[in-house]
């Protein structure tokens, strides 16, 4: 009986250890299967990381400062006034007003102001106050000096590219404060003495605002636009001159000793013009003495 009890208990031991590894190898199979649609989410892993190193190359890239920016900084271009007065002699002045416009209007520009001067009989004489657009400014004057004989030309230029830009950002900020007093006065949450106050203030700023772009329509009025002033006199029977020769030096070595003789003959005229009245009073006591002297000398003969 005994043996046969052992022999029960070892069948189900038997059946028992058969069981738990049936039970395994169950378990890892499914353990495979469920890894079976781990392929795609390994693929899409594989696609993050092909496309993190760009993300990263960028960030790098941004890190190192050779991004570049959104909003690029204003490049800072000279500003200068261009100013010049040209003098032209000219025979015959008939013509010379039209030709000045017609110059003028030809290279883009205009003529601000003009004065026109004479009578019939006299030299007339004209002066026109003209501006031209500084890509303008050489070739004008050159085609300027072509109107009459040349006389003279005096150029200046002055630069105020600190103040431009000094004026450009003064109006920025007042204009970010006006927009600031604005949304204040648009809340209106608070008392009536803080509004009018906000409100003077505003006034204020407006006018500085109004009055800063004045300024700046004159600076870029000035910098777009050249100013030339242009003089033309007439002179009747003019000769433009010429190299000297060797008569004509001594003609005018001469001339100069005729005139330096006269110059010194007149100066001495008035010279002794203006001691006369002197040496007429200084002569009373001279004469006096004498006719003393002569007194004693008689008197001492006469004894």
């Amino acid at each position: 009986m005994r043996s046969v009890a052992c022999l029960v208990v070892s069948l189900c031991l038997f059946a028992f250890i058969i069981g738990c590894g049936s039970s395994a190898d169950m378990s890892g199979s499914g353990g495979a299967k469920s890894a079976m649609p781990a392929e795609p989410m390994a693929a899409a892993s594989d696609s993050n990381e092909i496309a993190l190193p760009e993300l990263t190359a960028e960030g790098q890239i941004g890190q190192g400062g050779e991004a570049k920016p959104d909003i690029k900084p204003e490049q800072i271009q000279r500003q200068i006034i261009y100013t010049a007065r040209l003098n032209l002699i000219v025979e015959e002045f008939d013509g010379i007003p039209e030709m000045v416009e017609k110059l003028a209007s030809g290279h883009s520009g205009f003529i601000a102001d003009s004065t026109l001067e004479g009578s019939s009989g006299s030299p007339r004489s004209g002066t026109w106050t003209i501006r031209v657009p500084v890509r303008q400014y050489g070739t004008f004057l050159d085609a300027a000096k072509t109107l009459g004989e040349f006389q003279s030309l005096t150029t200046e230029s002055q630069e105020v590219t600190a103040e431009y830009y000094d004026v450009k950002a003064r109006i920025a900020n007042k204009q970010l404060q006006e927009k600031r007093l604005l949304e204040l006065l648009e809340k209106g949450t608070g008392k009536l003495e803080d509004i009018l106050a906000v409100e003077d203030q505003l006034a204020r700023v407006r006018e500085e605002v109004e009055r800063m772009q004045g300024r700046m329509r004159v600076l870029k009025d000035l910098t777009a636009f050249s100013t030339i002033t242009l003089s033309v006199n007439e002179i009747k029977g003019y000769q433009p001159p010429e190299a000297p020769t060797f008569g004509n030096r001594i003609a005018r070595a001469w001339s100069g000793t005729l005139d330096a003789l006269m110059s010194t003959g007149q100066n001495l005229v008035i010279g002794i013009v203006a001691v006369g009245p002197w040496l007429v009073i200084l002569s009373i006591p001279f004469i006096l003495f004498i006719w003393m002297i002569r007194m004693l000398v008689r008197k001492r003969v006469s004894r």
